[in-house]
């Protein structure tokens, strides 16, 4: 049994797990769990990506996290990690105190990421 099955199992409601349904294709996976922190074994089901899924870990790296590996590994062909919300995140917290949204076009290649 997967391992989302025996959380849904043990807790009795998938009301915690968005939408989760087995067998179900999704466009975008969003992983929100620390597995890239400490590259830990991925126990996602590997059945919820099609040909046009689009993974994105929320886990800052300026390399290729576990989580993206993982998702490649799972023919997902476009993965991300959170470095792009890091520097959209930063510009609208600078628009706050400064009154002023800066320029996030191409940063990321600016900054090497």
């Amino acid at each position: 049994e997967r391992r989302i099955d025996q959380i849904i199992d043990k807790h009795k409601t998938s009301s915690n797990i968005s939408h989760y349904k087995k067998g179900s294709k999704y466009n975008i996976v969003i992983n929100t769990t620390p597995v890239s922190l400490n590259n830990n074994e991925i126990s996602f089901p590997t059945d919820i990506f099609d040909s046009s899924s689009i993974s994105y870990d929320l886990f800052y790296s300026k390399n290729i996290t576990s989580f993206q590996t993982w998702s490649k590994n799972n023919g997902v062909k476009e993965t991300h990690n959170g470095l792009g919300m890091l520097i959209e995140q930063a510009a609208l917290s600078y628009n706050i105190w400064n009154s002023f949204k800066p320029e996030t076009k191409g940063l990321n290649k600016i900054l090497g990421f």
